[in-house]
């Protein structure tokens, strides 16, 4: 069901949903097209309300994106963990040494 209107100089269709089998009930698109009446009247443009809800939600993030990041994110903590596990081995080294560890590396 689609719903025609003028806005601000300009023509725009809203697409409600489609009718029959599968569509939404004919009670909830007489609703939707009140709250679209609704808009318009405010000076809101309802198809373009809908536009950017939809862009909104293609940018936003998956689950799986999350989790990836999240993954990523903890690796790399356990790298930099393990990294300071190596100085900090190295320290130990250095001190037990009296500090010739580090005179032979400037040799």
């Amino acid at each position: 069901m689609g719903y025609s209107y003028d806005l601000n100089g300009r023509s725009e269709t809203l697409t409600i949903g489609c009718y029959g089998p599968g569509g939404i009930p004919l009670a909830e698109a007489r609703d939707a097209l009140h709250e679209a009446k609704r808009k318009i009247a405010a000076g809101i443009s309802p198809a373009q309300e809908k536009a950017r809800s939809k862009d909104q939600q293609k940018s936003a993030k998956s689950f799986d994106d999350w989790s990836s990041e999240l993954e990523l994110a903890d690796q790399r903590v356990q790298f930099v963990g393990q990294g300071n596990q190596f100085l900090a081995y190295a320290a130990g080294l250095r001190s037990l040494a009296g500090g010739s560890i580090g005179d032979l590396a400037d040799t």
